[in-house]
């Protein structure tokens, strides 16, 4: 429970302090901030499908993980 805290607390910094110091793209402007939380959220839920897939087959076949 305590490391749930923490990792929130932490989240919540790293959150605050993309949108206090990174600056502005050149050329987009601050519409440019919105790479830094979309791309890795789309590589996550890509892994994330892929990891589950795997299970899913190796459940489907009986094979233990």
């Amino acid at each position: 429970m305590t490391w749930q805290i923490i990792l929130g607390i932490w989240m919540s910094g790293v959150v605050i302090a993309s949108f206090i110091y990174m600056p502005a793209t050149q050329g987009l402007g601050e519409m440019g901030r919105i790479i830094v939380y979309h791309v890795p959220a789309a590589w996550v839920a890509v892994l994330a499908y892929l990891m589950a897939m795997e299970n899913s087959i190796h459940y489907l076949k009986g094979y233990p993980l």
